[in-house]
């Protein structure tokens, strides 16, 4: 569980005593004897924390599994596949296929594209010369 005020603070020491406005509800508070793990549980911001979890796609898009809640880190290069996914997909649906890191399949995709541009381009300029006559 998240510790309520466990959240970054600056102390106003004054003698021994160690306080802090609550980022939460402003009040006043002491630093427990014990640390920030002297605090009570914060339900409110675990219950924030379980509703994300709920909806991952709102907040994460595609860079994140639904079903692990990890980042997509390798892309399976199997015809059959084709697919990004992440460290635990991995293991347990692609063992033996050929995977690739994804930054690196990333930026071959981003080359080819540029080079069907520049095709593209080409294409176009040649088309247009033979428009004008």
């Amino acid at each position: 569980m998240l510790k309520c005020h466990s959240l970054t603070f600056s102390y106003n020491v004054s003698g021994t005593t160690q306080t802090f406005n609550c980022p939460e509800c402003r009040t006043r508070t002491r630093v427990p004897l014990r640390g920030c793990s002297g605090f009570r549980d914060n339900v409110y911001l675990q219950e924030l924390l379980d509703l994300q979890k709920q909806l991952p796609q709102q907040k994460y898009g595609q860079y994140f599994c639904e079903n692990h809640m990890q980042p997509y880190l390798l892309f399976c290069e199997e015809p059959d596949c084709q697919l990004q996914m992440c460290a635990q997909c991995s293991v347990q649906h692609h063992q033996g296929h050929n995977l690739v890191d994804i930054e690196n399949k990333a930026s071959v995709i981003k080359q080819d594209l540029k080079g069907m541009k520049r095709d593209t381009k080409e294409i176009e300029r040649i088309w247009n010369l033979h428009d004008v006559k």
